[in-house]
C-alpha cells in the first residue's frame, strides 16, 4: 500500500499483474507485480477498468448533487421519502430547526464535477421556496 499514488499502467501477464504507478507528491515511477488487483477507484473505476483492459457486465452510473439545508423546522420528525417526477428518490429531513432536503442528483458522464449556474439557480429556488419568513 502506498499513499499519494496513481496507478497509471496495468496489464495482466499470465498470474500477476504488472502496475506502474505515479506518486503524484514527489513525480517518481514506482513499478512493482501483484497476484491480485483490486479496483477501488470510485468514481474513476470506470477509466481505471479501460486503462487496465478489463470488462465488466456493470458500469457505474456518475451522478452530482447537493442537500439542501433551509430554514424550514419540519412540525413532523420524520424523514420523508418519495420519488421525484424524474424518477429519482427524493426526501425531507428534519434537523433540529433546519430542514435537509435531497437528494438533488443530476447525472453526468466525467467524474470531475463542478457547480455551475443552473446548480446554483435550483439551489437559490429551492432555499426561497422553503425559507420561512
Amino acid at each position: 500500500m502506498a499513499n499519494y499514488v496513481e496507478a497509471t499502467a496495468a496489464t495482466r501477464d499470465r498470474d500477476s499483474w504488472a502496475i506502474t504507478c505515479g506518486d503524484t507528491v514527489g513525480r517518481d515511477t514506482i513499478n512493482f507485480s501483484a497476484k491480485v488487483l483490486i479496483n477501488a477507484c470510485g468514481s474513476e473505476v470506470n477509466r481505471f477498468n479501460e486503462l487496465t483492459g478489463v470488462k465488466t457486465e456493470h458500469s457505474h452510473a456518475l451522478s452530482k448533487g447537493i442537500h439542501l439545508i433551509v430554514d424550514l423546522e419540519l412540525r413532523e420528525r420524520r424523514v420523508l421519502t418519495f420519488f421525484a417526477s424524474d424518477g429519482r428518490l427524493f426526501f425531507v429531513m428534519p434537523m433540529g430547526p433546519k430542514t435537509c432536503i435531497g437528494t438533488t442528483d443530476t447525472r453526468v458522464t466525467d467524474p470531475a464535477v463542478s457547480v455551475t449556474d443552473e446548480d446554483r439557480d435550483v439551489a437559490q429556488a429551492c432555499n426561497d421556496r422553503y425559507t420561512l419568513e
